[in-house]
């Protein structure tokens, strides 16, 4: 007899504990992590966390740039394997993005990105070099695995609508009228590379190393495009510029 109290006592429990879970809100469990994502990336700023962990929202904004909102769901039943499905989405006046993908414990797989930034967020990106953009970038079925902190696979496409540039000279701004480009990401061993490109002819490549360092090889037919003349005699496809940068 003393067997069903006890069966519906543990039921009663499992039921408590489940409710406290699915119902836990999102901002004391930001506050523990807070710590970990900040050492790992030292410039977002997180505020306003509300809602629930498995549906929420907050405030995001990386360095100087423009801030967002953040809305996120995560299904709670992937608990049981212990990978957690999501759909989240990153709106504010210059940028829209969407994603969906699932997360766990040693990797997170965000199986398609979509979105756009406009020149305002482009802009903005750009001041730390002096640069200014117009235009439109969308970003097409992006995909990312990532696991201990590096991507373990990546692909996706970026096009931007063409436009204005303004971009610091020896003689002062220079200002550039460019047509639209297409751009592919991929991972090269270990390296994240992304190749722009006009109607298939490679313009430059931009790679970023685990170990945070950028490498940016400009074409000779990107200056023809921009109508800027380098001395010499040069192929379009020889490489006229490569600059490096450590970004973390």
């Amino acid at each position: 007899m003393m067997a069903k109290p006890l069966l519906y006592g543990l039921v009663g429990v499992l039921i408590f504990v489940s409710v406290i879970v699915l119902r836990a809100p999102a901002a004391p469990v930001w506050r523990l992590l807070a710590p970990q994502v900040k050492s790992a990336l030292p410039g977002l700023l997180v505020n306003r966390v509300t809602g629930t962990v498995w549906e929420g929202q907050a405030q995001l904004q990386y360095a100087n740039m423009l801030p967002g909102n953040l809305t996120w769901q995560l299904a709670p039943s992937g608990l049981l394997s212990g990978r957690l499905p999501f759909n989240a989405s990153l709106m504010g006046d210059a940028h829209q993005l969407q994603m969906s993908g699932s997360v766990s414990l040693s990797q997170l797989s965000i199986e398609t990105l979509n979105g756009t930034l406009d020149g305002r967020y482009l802009s903005q990106y750009g001041q730390r070099y002096q640069i200014q953009l117009a235009g439109e970038l969308n970003i097409l079925n992006l995909n990312l695995i990532t696991s201990e902190h590096w991507p373990v696979a990546a692909a996706g496409e970026f096009t931007w609508s063409g436009g204005a540039v303004s971009i610091p000279g020896p003689e002062g701004r220079q200002y550039l009228q460019l047509p639209a480009l297409h751009g592919q990401l991929t991972k090269l061993d270990q390296d994240l590379q992304l190749q722009l490109s006009d109607t298939g002819q490679k313009l430059l490549t931009i790679s970023l190393q685990p170990t945070g360092w950028a490498k940016v090889a400009i074409k000779t037919r990107m200056f023809k495009l921009a109508n800027i003349t380098l001395p010499g005699s040069r192929s379009p496809d020889d490489t006229a510029l490569t600059l490096e940068e450590k970004l973390f």
